[in-house]
């Protein structure tokens, strides 16, 4: 393929959604689109589906024959795909319309675009959580364990913390605050309700009631400042265990990121930057590096 017909394309997906970015060979952006859930482990066939309609809606709205997905250099950031073979890759980008394709985790792209090319760490803190160090071209990734045996500082583990803290509370082992008597309410004042809800929740159920937790953070309630002390103890762990001596800078991504910021020591948000850009962007730098061939470092 010649620059002239090249085209870059970043792909973002995981369970919540799949986002594409299309662009010139020199970077330029042309377009972006997006599409359902692109789980690549549990949902192969739709990942696949999404991610088509993705980039065919890029092309479509540059006004791009659609022949031209030949011509794409793709970036994949995708959940999970860390646990695929390389003939798994390999059978997933002959599934695929694009000229080439190079599948990475969601966890690379994402810290591609908070910190460019640059060496970082970055946290991303959601339904789950990862932690990913780059430096030299070497990638190390942290957690990611999923939320049965790991997603520490994650907003399903901490919303968990704060049920199982409400049922202690109902149970007179532990003092009710505003939070867990909030909580309570949330389900009727029925503990029998909350406990079933845990049993049968999925984790992004369970995430879901940050956005009742977080406000309790102002209150200064006793309960939200514990669980979110906890959870930073853990983020400044895992920083610090990456770092391996080392100052590099952090980005914090996600929603509960500035709630948990304040609780970590003070040397590490000396660290803390402002992601330059998304895991989208991401994704087109680095096809952009890849094509030009300044990338050559380990891709998790």
């Amino acid at each position: 393929m010649s620059d002239s017909q090249t085209y870059l394309l970043g792909i973002d997906g995981g369970g919540s959604g799949c986002r594409a970015a299309l662009a010139q060979a020199n970077g330029a952006l042309l377009a972006t689109a997006s599409a359902g859930p692109a789980n690549i482990v549990s949902d192969q066939a739709g990942a696949l589906a999404a991610i088509r309609f993705c980039a065919q809606e890029a092309l479509a709205q540059a006004g791009i024959d659609q022949r031209a997905l030949a011509n794409c250099y793709a970036v994949l950031g995708l959940a999970g795909v860390n646990v695929l073979t390389a003939a798994q890759k390999q059978s997933l980008a002959a599934q695929l319309p694009f000229g080439r394709s190079l599948f990475v985790s969601d966890a690379l792209v994402a810290l591609e675009g908070a910190h460019g090319p640059n060496d970082g760490i970055i946290a991303i803190l959601g339904t789950g959580s990862a932690l990913l160090r780059r430096e030299a071209d070497e990638c190390q990734l942290m957690g990611g364990w999923g939320f049965t045996a790991g997603d520490q500082a994650s907003g399903a583990r901490m919303s968990l913390a704060v049920l199982e803290a409400t049922l202690l509370a109902h149970d007179g082992l532990r003092p009710h605050s505003a939070l867990t008597e909030t909580m309570l309410a949330r389900f009727g004042n029925n503990a029998e309700e909350l406990a079933t809800f845990t049993r049968r929740a999925s984790p992004k159920e369970i995430a879901a009631l940050m956005p009742l937790i977080l406000p309790f953070a102002e209150q200064k309630d006793p309960l939200v400042i514990e669980v979110l002390q906890q959870h930073a103890d853990y983020l400044a762990r895992a920083i610090t265990t990456l770092s391996k001596n080392s100052a590099l800078p952090v980005a914090m991504l996600g929603s509960i990121s500035c709630f948990l910021a304040p609780y970590l020591p003070q040397e590490l948000q000396d660290r803390l930057l402002t992601p330059k850009g998304d895991a989208v962007a991401g994704a087109l730098s680095l096809a952009k590096r890849c094509l030009l061939g300044t990338d050559k470092g380990a891709h998790p």
